[in-house]
């Protein structure tokens, strides 16, 4: 069976798009701007009402003004009068069209532009600005007119319009910039920043500081330790927190902040969804108390390569909400441990997506055995990713139990064709990844039967003739 191979796709293809248009279609897509532009004009100069830009009259013509300005960031900026088109758009196509732009061509956007466009333009109604992987977003004048712009007063003293959304992953901006502009975001409730080594603890205490309506956080690998950690976590509004790849400080902090909240009746986050991915320098008992003070109604857990040894402990104050798992690279306590907190989750019935490659014990590595006494707690799960036992070669318990996959991974397993005929033989199974297995001819059969199946992973494989075709 031929290999699905996943091919890049082009900047406008992510966007759902066909692929970059040419020249003639372009000068073609200008046109009909200036024609726009002009209509708007002659609208407002007779004072007519303007038409809904949602309804069908105009709508093609704004979603090719959409397009168009998106694939030209270098018209915008060889030709400023065009960018008075873009007070005619209604708000929520300027967020679709700058989400656009600094998806497609982040190189090309200046400081200059993202200011103008999409912080003076239309100071206060602006409610989200993505500046992923924008290079030209780390200078300082963007950061001081985003603070300008910021936290806008009606006559009567209330917020009347900002930023409800600020996402800034992978750009290297220094916190002193961002201080003073989350400061001024009261209506905050998303803010991501992740892989950002320049952003600390003053940032988080800001946010804690300034918005109290924060939901989401992601600070994943940034400079952010425990302190900034536990300011943030007296958001009460807080549901989803990411902090991967952080330093969590001793065990001894995590003590002292669940009794000094619980002495000064502070109200912390319940969090639905919590991430900490490699975390460090914190052990066992120190995840037991963030979870117990935090996690008493969380759905999502990622502990990948965290110490979380004792998982039947760990996971008591979540277990009953807990739907989804991640414990790869974890070092449990022993079997029995990992039976007993397997055991309680399936009891729920809500337990349904479970990562866990590369598990190991502490006085052994999971083997066939093993497989066999954990399987019959696997029967609720929809998504199982169990990767990483090149040693394990008899994976016919699990798939046998867990019949209502519709995702399973055995990245690097010693999977055989006589195990695979149970998996297949499952009509809900559509995503399946192989790679790295001695999957060969045989196993065809079994994959015809897929029914179901959408996607499906055989790199470094012996299928077509030979390993890592």
């Amino acid at each position: 069976m031929p290999k699905q191979r996943k091919r890049a796709l082009s900047p406008s293809e992510e966007d759902g798009g066909s692929r970059y248009k040419r020249p003639g279609k372009q000068t073609m897509q200008q046109e009909e701007l200036s024609m726009y532009y002009e209509q708007r004009n002659s609208t407002f100069a007779s004072g007519s009402t303007i038409a809904d830009p949602s309804s069908a009259s105009v709508k093609p013509l704004t979603l090719c003004a959409i397009k168009a300005l998106a694939g030209n960031v270098k018209l915008l900026m060889e030709n400023p009068s065009a960018m008075s088109l873009l007070n005619f758009l209604p708000q929520s196509l300027l967020n679709l069209l700058f989400a656009k732009i600094a998806g497609r061509y982040p190189a090309s956007l200046t400081p200059e532009i993202i200011v103008e466009v999409f912080v003076d333009l239309s100071p206060g109604s602006l409610t989200e600005l993505v500046l992923d992987e924008v290079e030209s977003a780390r200078h300082s004048t963007v950061w001081k007119a985003l603070a300008r712009s910021q936290k806008v007063v009606d006559v009567n003293g209330g917020i009347a319009g900002g930023l409800t959304a600020l996402s800034i992953n992978h750009l290297q901006i220094p916190e002193k910039q961002i201080v003073p502009a989350v400061a001024r975001m009261p209506l905050l409730t998303r803010f991501e920043a992740r892989g950002n080594m320049k952003l600390g603890n003053a940032v988080l205490k800001e946010l804690a500081k300034s918005c109290p309506n924060l939901v989401r956080i992601n600070v994943n690998h940034t400079a952010v330790t425990q302190e900034g950690i536990q300011a943030v976590l007296k958001i009460p509004s807080l549901k989803i927190a990411k902090f991967g790849f952080l330093k969590l400080g001793g065990d001894k902090t995590w003590i002292d902040f669940a009794e000094n909240c619980k002495a000064q009746g502070i109200r912390v986050a319940t969090l639905k969804n919590l991430k900490l991915r490699e975390a460090e320098k914190i052990s066992d008992y120190g995840l037991e108390v963030l979870l117990e003070t935090t996690c008493s109604d969380a759905e999502t857990l990622d502990l990948l390569r965290t110490p979380a040894s004792a998982l039947d402990t760990l996971l008591k104050p979540c277990i009953l909400s807990l739907r989804k798992l991640n414990i790869s690279y974890c070092t449990v306590q022993s079997i029995d441990v990992l039976i007993r907190a397997l055991k309680a989750l399936q009891a729920t019935g809500k337990f349904e997506v479970l990562k866990a490659g590369g598990i190991q014990f502490r006085r052994s590595r999971l083997q066939n055995t093993d497989v066999q006494a954990i399987a019959p707690f696997f029967t609720t799960l929809r998504h199982l990713a169990f990767y990483d036992y090149s040693r394990i070669n008899d994976l016919r318990p699990i798939l046998l139990y867990a019949a209502n996959l519709e995702y399973l991974d055995l990245t690097k397993t010693g999977i055989t064709a006589e195990d695979l005929e149970v998996a297949t033989a499952s009509e809900k199974l559509k995503f399946l990844n192989l790679t790295g297995t001695g999957a060969n001819d045989s196993f065809a059969p079994a994959l015809a039967r897929c029914s179901a199946l959408e996607t499906l992973f055989l790199d470094k494989t012996f299928i077509e003739g030979g390993y890592g075709s």
